[in-house]
């Protein structure tokens, strides 16, 4: 089973939302101005607070993901995604917080108190990560996770001697340091990759340009309170020309961003792509961005990415009980740990 492509063209046409979202709120056309200025301004608003919580639904059901995965493999035997998978996929939830001392259009690194990730389903939480000071923390139900894939795995099955893995797998939480992480990630810590103000300019001038020229903006009026605008663009164009602009600008990020090759832009479809805006009392509250047309050939009743933002929540703080953990423990014992697990596929028949 392969969700590779598939996957890439749905995370690459949600990456458009979030590009609208950050860019497209003072680039409209003239006739737009006014939905432009819409946007704008509930996105400055979001950089005022101090805390900002958003969360991300996958609005479909397990047939359609399943259609797009047999598409993707072109229906190669063996290759099926298993309908659990499916339906876990369909089911999936996730959340993400982050707080700040100042306001985070202001915040740097060390201005942020804490972050904390959560995927889950409608029947339980599935893995869990927070952010708070020097360390990392992670929980994850890797049996229900694995149960999914069609495996079985338990403690039971860990060396007495696996005390790093051991606490994962019964779903405790762990902890790690974040200079452990970057050093496992490779991540430089001492190169200066921030963008000066001229750059910045260029950098900024540069999106803008794209977005004016590829993004239509409609502004729908008000339904229930609540005001809705629209983006549209053709997802292809708009990420090649995107990619294109960015990619001299990459070497400015820390981690730098690998960005898709020529080859796999054009794996995308052209066909347009929507993104809704829905604004209550001036703030963005979600963004509902339209897929299904981009599934080509695979019959897709609904395909959508909902992200609704808030306020943040409650505070993000560390768990109560934590095993700490190096990368290196995690790693040695995972590998282990493999041989007796037999994760190999069985030979075809």
């Amino acid at each position: 089973m392969t969700l590779v492509p598939c996957s890439r063209k749905a995370l690459v046409a949600t990456a458009l939302a979030g590009t609208v979202l950050a860019g497209s709120a003072a680039c409209g056309p003239v006739k737009e101005l006014s939905a432009a200025q819409k946007i704008g301004r509930a996105v400055e608003r979001l950089g005022e607070q101090r805390a900002l919580s958003v969360e991300f639904d996958l609005d479909t059901d397990a047939a359609t993901i399943k259609a797009l995965d047999a598409q993707a493999t072109a229906g190669a035997p063996g290759d099926e995604m298993p309908t659990e998978v499916a339906e876990l996929l369909a089911d999936l939830h996730i959340s993400m917080s982050v707080q700040s001392r100042k306001p985070l259009k202001e915040s740097e690194g060390e201005d942020i108190t804490g972050i904390a990730v959560k995927v889950s389903s409608a029947a339980m939480d599935l893995a869990e990560y927070r952010v708070i000071g020097d360390h990392s923390y992670l929980r994850a139900d890797v049996k229900a996770l694995a149960a999914k894939a069609g495996l079985a795995l338990s403690a039971e099955d860990l060396p007495e001697d696996a005390t790093a893995l051991r606490p994962l797998l019964d779903g405790q939480w762990i902890k790690v340091s974040n200079a452990d992480l970057r050093d496992a990630a490779d991540l430089p810590v001492d190169v200066d990759s921030t963008m000066d103000a001229p750059t910045g300019r260029k950098f900024d001038e540069a999106l803008r340009g794209v977005l004016k020229r590829e993004v239509e903006l409609t502004d729908l009026g008000e339904r229930d309170g609540v005001d809705h605008i629209t983006a549209t663009a053709q997802v292809r164009t708009l990420l090649t020309e995107l990619t294109d602009k960015v990619r001299p600008f990459a070497k400015h990020f820390s981690p730098v961003p690998e960005l898709p090759s020529a080859k796999d832009l054009k794996e995308l479809s052209d066909e347009k792509a929507t993104a809704d805006f829905a604004l209550k009392n001036g703030e963005l509250t979600e963004v509902t961005v339209n897929l299904a047309k981009l599934a080509e050939n695979a019959k897709v009743k609904k395909l959508d990415v909902v992200v609704r933002l808030g306020k943040g929540g409650p505070a993000v703080t560390a768990p109560a009980r934590s095993t700490d953990v190096t990368m290196d423990e995690l790693t040695q014992e995972f590998l282990e740990t493999l041989e007796p697990w037999d994760l190999e596929e069985p030979p075809a028949a």
